[in-house]
């Protein structure tokens, strides 16, 4: 729309809104005087004649008052009038026989548009008589009027508006020439310009008014371009050899930088995958001789090696780390960690150099701490490792303390703290410490070593784990590091952890190291013991018996100390590797012993086995016994895809512990032949053989069995590349999962677990289907499954083929309780059945399940309760039914079953009775679960360390 036009619309709209809103006010104006002026007049008139009638009411003289009406009838526009008693009853009335009872409109905005609505207007006034009020006077008066006089207003609005819009079209159309014709002036100016790029052209500067300034900056931006060119102009032939001769430069070095960079890429990758084949033989083979029949300290010295091992590939992977953040390409995962298992990897890995020079390493997670999260564990333990490793480096004397809790100021997070009371760093350098090839100070690196870029690479992955990292430091005091990282929800198992109390009663702490003796005490006390330290104990100022001693191997060995110490049993603490705390427990003078630093289980299970009587010996075999305990699967049979001879001899032998035939192939070409000519259950393939690669001979697999209709067969990739095109290869060739070189044990059995547990074995499927003799049927027909729940894709959680525990009949809840176990006997039977056949650790996993999925069932049901929705009650009921008859809490599930179908009958009264009776035996299950696991010595703290 031209500005014409649009001056136009506006002069006409503004013009005919006024005259409406003018024309409004008038005509409601006119309507509000006129009625005010009838209503004056009738109330006035009525009086006159209310007066004239007051002796004909007192008197009940109906004559005089009809008199009187007619003598009120003779004035024009009274329809009606009425004389009414003091009583209501009407005594005289002349006029139209209808009275309207709509009362005068309210005042307001709509008022006049109600009285135009209206033909009449009523008037009531008293007739007094004598000061009293004796009856009332009724006027009824034609107002038909005041319509015709509102039209003749709105007919003049509209003529005077008529007038005022022709008026103002002719100033606007007088207005606008001038203004447009000036504007099209400049917009032509323009256009030539635009169009013929002469910036020559000026446009008239005519007026003083806004569009003359408009012209003015116009023509001063055409002088600032026609310059420009000019200078342009001037440049112009020697820019272009100038730009010829730098691109020629900048390509050559860009190609240069691209083959390098490509050259260094393809360097790492090799070099990795080179390294990590021979690496595979070493750790895997060490964690065999670790988990073979060895004596505790041989033990010890195959897990230094399998340790070690995993330190090596750390390193390899931390060249790769610096690669990979220097372009960019970090890349994390985020899987289900025990946090535990983190700080006491990394808390072992140091333990030997601490104790050369001296220091006291020590560890803490408070209660708070879930046991699991979502993170990158290799990233994590990375970042603790060199907090660790610096705090040891610059520490002469004291302690190095690396605690777990949850961050105070967002209880969402986790704070790991890495605290030394070493040399500490100045305030003014504590804003470059993360930066790279930056240290606090230029002596440091001459006198402790490093390059500075530890804690850079630190940085850079915390904040990739969408976390922070501070600084706390003090010179001669000591450093504190905290490593915040989002705690990210994964299963049921990221739950705080439940505090069990094992004991009352007072223990003796004689340790050396403050960090150590700190959080010792700590941990005692959360198991529900009083603390009692060495001096007042020598002092005899500690009162009463003591339950337990926890001293150091070197007191206990002196003669002078041990004495003091003889009123209790005794826990030896020592060091990894010292022989003197295997004396002491062989001499008598001590019952178990413990290695620093302490691990928060070790210390759980070490002192519940002195309080029940365990010796280290029984403990040993218990243990060796879980260890041996993994899934087995006899009938089942393997493919091995692996050119190296080597990684063939481990892979054998690791599925060898799996009680697992497996054939081997040396390329792809033979493993697609094997394939087609035999029935496997699983395929583990390499991804870089020669002849036809792991992922050729996948496709190939696929294609065939696409082909032939014949199922999906698992294929496993098993590779060393972490980076590189391969790394991610197994995604696309349509494997089902993959299995880094070196791998572990626990990781081969959730791979096997997730692929063969519940899967009917090739050598089973001609057996008839009542035929269940085989030990792999007997064994999965005795698992009891768990509650469902949300697991991670490496969990396996054991699938249920046994019959679950009748229900209880719905006449529970008002039977006595008595006459219903709490636990069933034939479901406990099995299971304890299980764990004397070496299930263990299985039996644990379903039992610490069910532990875990209880509490957030019976928070779903109060949720349920509290919204009022029946159908959430029923399923939240009916899910804590199920679980308990899994494994037995027959009271439980009978109570819940009740509360489901009274959720299906939506009988809300009867929730909070039988929710709190479910509440109250599922807690007397919990007890009875923990009875049985303290007398058949298994607990849920194996089954999560297992897990």
């Amino acid at each position: 729309m031209t500005i014409r036009a649009r001056l136009l619309l506006l002069i006409v709209l503004a013009i005919t809104s006024a005259t409406l809103i003018v024309s409004i006010a008038s005509v409601r104006r006119e309507v509000l005087r006129f009625t005010q002026a009838k209503q004056t007049e009738l109330e006035a008139t009525a009086q006159v004649f209310a007066s004239a009638a007051a002796e004909a009411v007192t008197n009940s003289n109906r004559g005089e008052a009809l008199r009187v009406l007619r003598a009120m009838a003779r004035i024009p526009g009274i329809n009606y009038s009425g004389i009414q008693r003091i009583d209501g009853s009407t005594l005289a009335e002349l006029g139209l026989n209808i009275q309207l009872v709509r009362e005068a409109p309210a005042p307001g905005p709509f008022a006049a548009l109600t009285l135009l609505m209206r033909d009449t207007m009523s008037v009531s006034v008293p007739i007094i008589s004598s000061g009293e009020e004796v009856g009332r006077l009724i006027l009824l008066a034609d107002t038909s009027s005041l319509w015709t006089n509102a039209l003749g207003m709105m007919q003049d609005a509209a003529l005077a508006g008529l007038a005022a819009i022709l008026i103002g079209f002719m100033l606007v159309y007088l207005l606008q020439r001038s203004i447009v014709r000036r504007i099209n002036a400049i917009v032509d100016g323009m256009g030539q310009v635009q169009k013929r790029h002469d910036y020559s052209q000026r446009l008239p500067e005519s007026g003083r008014d806004e569009l003359a300034r408009i012209a003015t900056g116009f023509n001063a931006m055409l002088d600032e371009i026609r310059t420009r060119d000019d200078e342009l102009a001037r440049h112009r032939a020697a820019l272009e050899v100038e730009v010829e001769e730098r691109t020629r430069d900048y390509r050559l070095a860009k190609e240069a930088a691209d083959a390098a960079n490509a050259a260094k890429s393809e360097f790492l990758a090799t070099m990795s995958h080179e390294i990590r084949t021979p690496m595979n033989g070493i750790l895997v083979m060490a964690e065999l001789l670790a988990a073979s029949d060895l004596q505790p300290k041989q033990k010890r010295f195959a897990d230094v090696i399998a340790r070690s091992g995993g330190s090596l590939l750390a390193i390899i992977n931390d060249i790769l780390d610096f690669s990979k953040i220097e372009a960019g390409k970090i890349e994390l995962e985020t899987i289900p960690v025990t946090v535990e298992d983190i700080v006491e990897t990394v808390a072992q890995l140091f333990e030997e150099k601490a104790r050369s020079k001296g220091l006291d390493l020590s560890t803490y997670l408070a209660p708070t701490v879930p046991g699991r999260i979502g993170t990158d564990p290799t990233r994590l333990n990375q970042v603790l490792s060199n907090l660790v490793n610096n705090a040891l480096k610059f520490t002469e004397s004291g302690s190095v303390n690396l605690t777990v809790d949850r961050d105070p100021e967002n209880p969402g997070n986790l704070r790991f703290s890495v605290r030394d009371t070493g040399i500490g760093i100045a305030r003014d350098k504590l804003a470059t410490v993360f930066d790279a090839f930056s240290q606090a100070d230029q002596t440091t690196t001459r006198k402790f070593g490093g390059t500075g870029l530890g804690l850079a690479i630190c940085r850079r992955l915390v904040e990739a784990m969408k976390g922070q990292i501070t600084i706390e430091s003090e010179v001669g005091v000591g450093t504190v590091f905290h490593v915040i990282v989002p705690i990210i929800h994964v299963d049921r198992l990221d739950s705080e952890r439940q505090v069990r109390r094992i004991g009352s009663g007072k223990v003796l702490l004689a340790v050396s190291g403050q960090a150590t003796q700190a959080n010792l005490a700590r941990y005692l006390e959360e198991f529900g013991f009083e603390v009692v330290d060495a001096i007042s104990a020598t002092l005899g100022r500690d009162g009463g018996e003591r339950r337990l001693i926890i001293a150091d191997s070197v007191l206990l060995s002196d003669p002078a100390t041990a004495r003091l110490m003889r009123r209790a049993p005794t826990i030896a603490l020592g060091h990894f590797g010292d022989s003197e705390t295997d004396r002491l427990i062989g001499e008598g003078k001590a019952m178990a012993g413990l290695v620093r630093p302490i691990a928060r289980r070790d210390l759980f299970q070490t002192v519940s086995d002195v309080l029940s009587g365990v010796s280290p010996a029984q403990r040993a075999r218990a243990d060796a016994q879980a260890e041996h305990d993994l899934p087995k699967f006899p009938r089942h049979l393997v493919l091995v895809a692996d050119d190296n001879p080597v990684n063939r001899e481990v892979i054998i032998e690791t599925l060898r512990r799996f009680d697992l035939a497996c054939d081997t192939v040396a390329d792809g070409r033979q493993a697609l032949q094997a394939v087609q000519a035999k029935r496997y259950d699983l395929v583990f393939m390499d991804g870089s053989m020669p002849e036809m690669d792991g992922f050729e001979s996948t496709r190939a697999i696929r294609a065939w069995e696409k082909k032939t209709g014949q199922p999906a067969l698992p294929i496993i990739a098993l590779t060393a590349h972490v980076v590189g095109s391969h790394a991610d290869a197994w995604k696309t060739s349509g494997m089902d999962g993959v299995l880094h070189k070196p791998f572990t044990l626990a990781a081969m059995g959730r791979m096997l677990e997730t692929h063969l547990l519940g899967r009917t074995p090739h050598a089973d499927r001609r057996i008839a289907a009542g035929d269940a003799t085989s030990s792999a049927a007997r064994h999965e027909r005795l698992l009891v499954a768990p509650a469902p729940q949300v697991s991670p894709p490496d969990a396996a959680t054991p699938a249920s083929s046994a019959p679950a525990p009748k229900p209880p009949s719905p006449a529970l809840a008002t039977q006595a309780e008595e006459d219903v176990p709490v636990l069933d006997p034939t479901t406990t039977g099995q299971l304890l059945g299980m764990v004397k056949g070496g299930g263990g650790a299985a039996v644990a996993r379903i039992y610490r399940l069910y532990l875990e999925n209880g509490p957030p069932a019976l928070a779903e049901i109060d949720a349920a309760i509290a919204a009022g929705d029946a159908p959430r009650v029923a399923r939240a009921a009916h899910a804590l039914k199920s679980m308990s008859l899994s494994l037995g809490a027959v009271r439980v599930a009978g109570f819940a079953g009740e509360l489901e179908k009274a959720g299906r009958q939506d009988q809300a009264r009867l929730y909070p009775g039988l929710r709190e009776l479910t509440a109250s035996h599922l807690d007397e299950a919990y007890a009875a679960i923990a009875r049985l696991q303290a007398e058949n010595e298994f607990t849920t703290e194996d089954a999560a360390s297992a897990a």
